[in-house]
C-alpha cells in the first residue's frame, strides 16, 4: 500500500490563477456571512435582552402602580364615607336652629289648653307636631288658626285619637311654604 503525500506549500501545486482567485473570493465571502451571522446574532440577542429587561421593569412599575391604585381606592371610599358624615352633620347643625325657631313660634302659636307631645321636623319643610288638646272647640281653633297661617301651605290633622272628657291626641302634619323656614 502506497500513500502520497504532498509536501510542497499550497503556492506550490498546481492551482490555475483563476482557481486561486476564486478561492480566496469564496473565503472573503464565507468571512463576511460568518461577521454577518455573528453580528446579528450578538443583536438579537442584546435586543432580546433588553426587551426582557423592560418587559420585568414594566410589569414590577405595573403592580406598584396597581398597589397604588387600590391603596387610593380605599381612601377615596373612606373619604366619600367622611364626607357623606359631614354633609350630615352639616344638616342636623343647620337645621336645628331652624326647627327650634320653628318650635318657638309654633309654640306661641298654640291656644290655651293645647300642649306638645313631641315634635319632628326635616329639611324639606315638613313638620309633625304631636298635641295635646283639651277638647274639640281647641282642636278647631288650631287647626283652623295653622291653616290660615301664611308660614304653612299645609296643615293637616293625623293620628287623631282620644275622647272629650280626656282630651284629643293628634299629630298635626305642617307643610312649610316654598321659602318660609328652609
Amino acid at each position: 500500500m502506497a500513500v502520497e503525500l504532498n509536501l510542497l506549500p499550497d503556492k506550490k501545486r498546481d492551482l490555475s490563477p483563476a482557481d486561486e482567485g476564486l478561492g480566496k473570493n469564496l473565503q472573503k465571502i464565507s468571512f463576511i456571512i460568518l461577521f454577518v451571522t455573528v453580528v446579528a446574532g450578538v443583536a438579537v440577542f442584546t435586543i432580546g435582552q433588553g426587551v426582557a429587561f423592560q418587559k420585568a421593569d414594566l410589569e414590577k412599575k405595573n403592580t406598584n402602580l396597581v398597589n397604588v391604585i387600590t391603596g387610593y381606592r380605599e381612601r377615596e371610599i373612606l373619604l366619600v364615607l367622611l364626607k357623606q358624615k359631614v354633609l350630615g352633620l352639616k344638616t342636623v347643625l343647620t337645621l336645628r336652629p331652624d326647627l327650634a325657631k320653628e318650635m318657638a313660634i309654633i309654640k306661641s302659636s298654640l291656644p290655651l289648653g293645647a300642649q306638645i307631645q313631641g315634635f319632628t321636623g326635616d329639611k324639606s319643610g315638613v313638620i309633625n307636631v304631636d298635641l295635646l288638646v283639651d277638647n274639640s272647640e281647641t282642636l278647631d281653633r288650631l287647626v283652623t288658626a295653622f291653616s290660615k297661617n301664611n308660614r304653612y301651605s299645609k296643615a293637616l290633622v293625623t293620628d287623631l285619637s282620644g275622647n272629650p272628657t280626656d282630651g284629643y291626641k293628634f299629630t298635626l302634619m305642617l307643610t312649610a311654604k316654598e321659602g318660609s323656614w328652609l
